[in-house]
């Protein structure tokens, strides 16, 4: 072989070398943090799976609030009502 090939091949060996080692550590820290993703995704499913069923009940909320606003509706007409009777009882009083 050429001593010109040889040189290149081992320029570029040793390059490849030193940009391995450079990238290593930064591959590591990512398989880390997907580790760290992948434990903390299987702790929260649970919270999640509590936060979906609080959630649900909302479309029954919203049931009780009309049903609610009515029982107030009818309150309220109660109320004018006994103070309609209660206006013709103090005069009859009189």
């Amino acid at each position: 072989m050429d001593d010109r090939v040889l040189i290149a091949w081992g320029i570029f060996l040793a390059l490849a070398y030193f940009l391995t080692l450079t990238v290593l550590p930064i591959l590591f820290g990512v398989i880390r943090a997907a580790n760290r993703i992948a434990r903390n995704a299987v702790r929260t499913v649970p919270a999640a799976v509590g936060t979906l069923n609080n959630t649900a009940a909302i479309e029954g909320l919203k049931t009780t609030e009309k049903v609610g606003g009515e029982i107030l509706n009818t309150a309220q007409a109660l109320v004018g009502a006994a103070s309609s009777i209660e206006a013709q009882l103090s005069g009859a009083r009189m």
